[in-house]
């Protein structure tokens, strides 16, 4: 898998769902969350849904154990995450992304086995296309996707031991790609959107329940504005945002 270049998506539908922290196997999954959000995807048409890391948990809940259950978490997500025929799931991978005791998501391959991975071989609905950072261009649109951020008021920080996906290097990499036109970023504690110069950062929260308590569900909308792609961000109301 060649990280550095851009991954081409195309699909159907002039909109596009942007999430992240699904989280399965935690105590924090809402497996009903992520369904209901594929039920909207369904009827509003939409094909192409974007996650910003944290898929798998790596802190396995106890029904899931003993063994540190990777065979039981590979089974459970290949089982539960929705199918829709008509919907493709593309999704980088963070440090909490993957059962730690056999992913890395600075050094992929350093461990036996990668539960992102494997779950794409099994389910080519669920793409893995990254860890930590992925470029990608839907309908024209150059997309930046980022994992393992936490929002703060003035954007995001991110942990101290992934110095690189600080506010300040995003800023760097904006600057040094003057086209990129969104940057989005997950898993955070809350969800918001701003400006740097003219490309738009898109703060995504959880899907599950760890952190904020306000689960939106965020719609990209792609359209052909004055020879340029502009995008427009929607946020729609899920029933099961609140417990």
């Amino acid at each position: 898998m060649d990280i550095n270049s851009t991954y081409e998506i195309n699909p159907e539908s002039d909109s596009f769902c942007v999430i992240s922290g699904i989280l399965y196997c935690s105590n924090e999954e809402r497996l009903d969350r992520i369904k209901e959000i594929y039920q909207i995807c369904d009827e509003l048409g939409i094909d192409t849904i974007l996650n910003c890391g944290n898929l798998v948990s790596s802190y396995v809940r106890e029904d899931l154990l003993p063994s540190y259950a990777y065979n039981t978490c590979l089974d459970y997500v290949i089982n539960n995450h929705p199918y829709s025929k008509n919907i493709k799931m593309y999704s980088i991978s963070g440090a909490n992304g993957a059962l730690v005791s056999y992913s890395s998501a600075h050094k992929p391959g350093n461990y036996a086995r990668d539960i992102n991975e494997e779950i794409s071989k099994i389910r080519d609905d669920i793409i893995h296309i990254g860890y930590c950072c992925r470029k990608i261009r839907i309908r024209g649109l150059n997309i930046y996707l980022y994992s393992n951020a936490e929002n703060i008021k003035d954007g995001f920080s991110i942990d101290h031991e992934y110095p690189k996906h600080s506010k300040a290097y995003i800023e760097k990499e904006i600057k040094a790609n003057p086209n990129t036109d969104l940057v989005c970023v997950g898993p955070n504690d809350s969800v918001s959107h701003y400006m740097i110069g003219n490309t738009k950062v898109l703060n995504i929260g959880n899907v599950s329940d760890y952190g904020t308590g306000y689960h939106p569900l965020c719609i990209v909308d792609v359209k052909p504005y004055k020879k340029k792609v502009k995008s427009r961000v929607m946020y729609y109301p899920l029933k099961t945002s609140y417990k």
